[in-house]
């Protein structure tokens, strides 16, 4: 079983529904397109944001991140009734749960970004694409 990753966004998250196809427009009235079309389904990407958190909880995102930053692991959907009640760190509970993977876009390396925000104060934004 994958891991799964150890904070719910309970903070905020932003999702994107991403068309697998290139569009090419045209000018002219009206405006004409071609699109070629790779896959049926869209990319689904996820911004985890995590805000405030202290010096321990950033430690475990970041070993976390160096220890799954190649491997698929399991998210916990807030946008599908998930909260910090029922968040099932231990990757059981299939509810709000998706098979992801760390994901700065197309051909770039994992990346996570973190930002100081205070004393031992930290926010962090986790982009993930959605497996399942």
């Amino acid at each position: 079983m994958p891991n799964t990753f150890p904070i719910l966004s309970h903070q905020g998250f932003s999702l994107d529904d991403e068309a697998q196809a290139i569009v090419e427009t045209y000018p002219g009235d009206p405006p004409s397109y071609r699109m070629y079309k790779h896959a049926n389904t869209a990319m689904k990407t996820e911004t985890i944001v995590l805000r405030r958190l202290t010096q321990t909880k950033l430690a475990t995102v970041r070993a976390f991140f160096a220890a799954n930053m190649f491997l698929s692991f399991y998210v916990y959907d807030p946008s599908e009734g998930v909260t910090n009640q029922t968040f099932d760190p231990t990757g059981v509970s299939t509810t709000g749960r998706h098979l992801a993977i760390f994901y700065a876009g197309q051909g770039a390396a994992p990346k996570l970004s973190v930002k100081n925000a205070g004393n031992c104060i930290y926010d962090v934004d986790v982009q993930v694409l959605l497996l399942s």
